[in-house]
């Protein structure tokens, strides 16, 4: 995932996409091993809250938080990353 991301953002210069279900096909549709891991993932934690605080986490990198900010709002319970 990480050398996905890598790859649009840095070889492809395309804007990180911050709504989480386009942000999810394109993982998906990049790398096949990756589908259904979300579901998994939304099984642990409420689906609805881990939505709105992925958003949360993907506004913050797109706005150039920094590392500890994001850490600091992650530790809080504020958003996921």
């Amino acid at each position: 995932m990480t050398k996905l991301l890598y790859k649009k953002k840095r070889k492809e210069n395309k804007e990180l996409e911050l709504d989480p279900k386009e942000f999810q096909a394109m993982l998906e549709n990049a790398e096949p091993s990756l589908k259904g891991f979300f579901k998994k993932l939304s099984l642990i934690r409420n689906k609805f809250v881990n939505h709105y605080l992925l958003e949360i986490g993907l506004y913050l990198v797109a706005s150039g938080a920094s590392c500890d900010a994001i850490n600091t709002m992650h530790n809080a319970g504020i958003s996921v990353y």
